[in-house]
């Protein structure tokens, strides 16, 4: 989702995102993969997700992206239900990218009538995830890498603009 001072402006640069880096264009025909411009409105996301986005910084120009923290896209990922969603977050899940309890944790704050079949889809997943003995050193780890991660960006969040486009809305 590109991000800018009005929603107007976002969907306006969405759907350029669409267009020049959607499915099947000549950027998924170069590179293997595509680029779904979205609006703030696309996805269901837990309180507090602007204020857990995460820097991804380009090696090779600097440039710095930021992007969902991936408990919360697995969040999103939940709701929407279709099958490539909750098969991207087993891997998550399984791969232990994501901790499962994080997620159920961040669905009990969501408003949705899906919620009740999200959590039933995480509680499926999460025998295949971290065990519980390994769930505080993980947890540890994890927040050392994104404090580093964070540390190493000169760019400030997004977040005080997302938070004026969603109260806006």
């Amino acid at each position: 989702m590109p991000v800018a001072a009005e929603a107007n402006e976002v969907e306006r640069l969405s759907d350029y995102l669409h267009g020049a880096l959607g499915q099947d264009s000549y950027f998924q025909e170069t590179h293997g993969f595509h680029v779904d411009g979205i609006s703030i409105e696309t996805s269901v996301l837990p309180n507090g997700w602007v204020d857990r986005l995460v820097p991804e910084i380009d090696p090779a120009s600097g440039a710095v992206g930021w992007c969902l923290d991936p408990h919360d896209l697995a969040v999103a990922k939940l709701i929407a239900g279709r099958p490539k969603d909750v098969d991207f977050v087993a891997v998550l899940v399984e791969t232990r990218l994501v901790d499962s309890v994080v997620i159920r944790n961040r669905l009990l704050l969501i408003e949705d009538d899906r919620r009740r079949l999200a959590l039933a889809r995480i509680d499926a997943l999460s025998p295949r995830g971290l065990p519980e003995a390994d769930r505080v050193a993980w947890s540890r780890r994890r927040e050392h890498a994104l404090r580093d991660r964070r540390s190493k960006v000169d760019e400030p969040s997004p977040a005080d603009v997302l938070r004026a486009l969603l109260a806006a809305d």
